[in-house]
């Protein structure tokens, strides 16, 4: 879709959302009319269209920006760390002993990259007081699982060999890249290796069997194609069991984990499958705050230089970063 094509779709939408509107009110409790014509766009742009190669629909997603307001409060840099590219997000002032965020991006371990990201990354930067690495590890189809998961474990491998202590470390991640989160966490664990001070999770995709009760009954409301979700995991898979631990950690045995922090929409798809998590994180002894936004749909904090009401929940990471962090000190 090309961006004449966008703008054209964009303004239609809002028409059509002004008038559905008027005679059936909102079509999601709560909702205001701008984050309710937001959704239907980013539904309209999401439409599955699996006769589109993968690498054509990488070149239709555009980099994100990162808000001129951000930007006055951080120095932006790009590097690599382990085997991967990264974009570096440091605050104003940021010294070696304040924490340092590992950010794994979502886009269901196919498309997106550190450059989608950017307005969300530097944000969690600025709030948290964090400098946040995001890596552009490989991706599906051509590298499926688990090779991901290890371009994930060398930037952390790499973060702890250059000097930075893991009582520093901070590991998070939205959607996929909160399933890759999680499956580095089990993999230092298991490896004996020392775990970061927290971990956070955006609407993570913890669940590749992809039946979850909250699929159908969220789908007139979340802007992420339910029909796209299990060929997006045949990409990551490729016949490889969904049952693994790594790839759905819901299955995973959680304890020794560190303290999480998980924020899920109340009008996402995975909205069951992150419930499901929390409680098995609570019973498994690993200290988990999870926070469900009323209303919200996936990784809602992605837009909040659109919709001012996701400003909070950003806000409420850094303040998780923060007390953690001091608790470490």
């Amino acid at each position: 879709m090309n961006a004449f094509v966008f703008v054209l779709m964009a303004i239609f939408t809002f028409v059509v959302v002004a008038v559905r509107r008027l005679f059936k009110g909102p079509l999601h409790p709560g909702w205001s009319y701008r984050y309710e014509a937001i959704v239907e766009i980013l539904r309209k742009a999401l439409v599955p269209r699996r006769e589109i190669p993968v690498h054509v629909m990488r070149k239709q997603i555009v980099p994100s920006r990162i808000h001129p307001k951000v930007r006055a409060l951080i120095d932006y840099e790009r590097g690599t760390l382990g085997d991967s590219r990264s974009e570096i997000f440091t605050p104003k002032g940021w010294k070696e002993s304040d924490p340092t965020l590992l950010y794994f991006h979502g886009g269901g371990y196919i498309v997106c990259s550190p450059a989608t990201h950017r307005d969300l990354v530097s944000r969690i930067a600025v709030a948290s007081g964090a400098r946040a690495i995001a890596i552009d590890y490989r991706k599906a189809p051509e590298h499926p699982f688990p090779l991901p998961i290890d371009d994930c474990e060398t930037a952390y491998r790499a973060l702890l060999d250059s000097g930075v202590p893991a009582e520093r470390i901070f590991v998070g991640g939205d959607s996929a890249g909160g399933g890759l989160t999680l499956a580095v966490l089990l993999r230092l664990r298991d490896a004996g290796l020392p775990l970061p001070r927290a971990g956070i999770l955006l609407s993570p995709w913890v669940d590749l069997e992809c039946q979850a009760e909250s699929i159908p009954t969220n789908a007139r409301y979340d802007y992420l194609p339910a029909t796209g979700l299990e060929w997006g995991r045949d990409q990551y898979l490729q016949g490889q069991d969904w049952k693994h631990p790594h790839a759905s950690p819901v299955h995973a045995d959680l304890r020794g984990l560190p303290p999480l922090l998980m924020q899920t929409g109340s009008a996402e798809l995975f909205l069951a499958e992150n419930q499901l998590l929390a409680e098995r994180a609570k019973e498994a002894g690993v200290p988990i705050t999870h926070e469900v936004e009323p209303g919200m749909i996936h990784v809602f904090q992605a837009f909040a230089s659109f919709v001012p009401e996701c400003e909070a929940a950003i806000l409420r990471i850094g303040a998780f970063v923060r007390e953690q962090y001091a608790r470490a000190a």
